[in-house]
């Protein structure tokens, strides 16, 4: 297990259950307070929103397992979902992907 420096947070993680590989993480300089957002159970998505003294922000951390079958399109749509709900906002929304790929909603 990895140690975390005393001035990060880890926001939450969501480790894939089915196999190695996939999951995603969000950590954060423990100077800015955030809250988590609770989502679907069964994506790979971390979601927060970070407080700041006048205004607050939403991350939206996502990963998709590349494959193209029928559950992974069924998976998509439940992901779709999930976005569109955590998009529905009316702050700033960043994406970040795989990439790092940081994108608004």
């Amino acid at each position: 297990m990895c140690q975390i420096p005393s001035l990060l947070t880890v926001v939450d993680t969501v480790d894939r259950d089915d196999g190695a590989g996939g999951g995603v993480c969000a950590i954060v300089d423990s100077k800015f307070s955030t809250v988590q957002i609770d989502t679907d159970p069964n994506t790979e998505l971390v979601a927060f929103d970070m407080l700041l003294p006048d205004t607050r922000l939403r991350y939206i951390v996502v990963y998709r397992k590349p494959e193209y079958t029928a559950a992974a399109r069924l998976y998509m749509e439940s992901l779709l979902v999930c976005l569109c709900q955590l998009c529905s906002v009316d702050y700033t929304v960043y994406r970040v992907s795989k990439k790092l790929q940081i994108c608004f909603c």
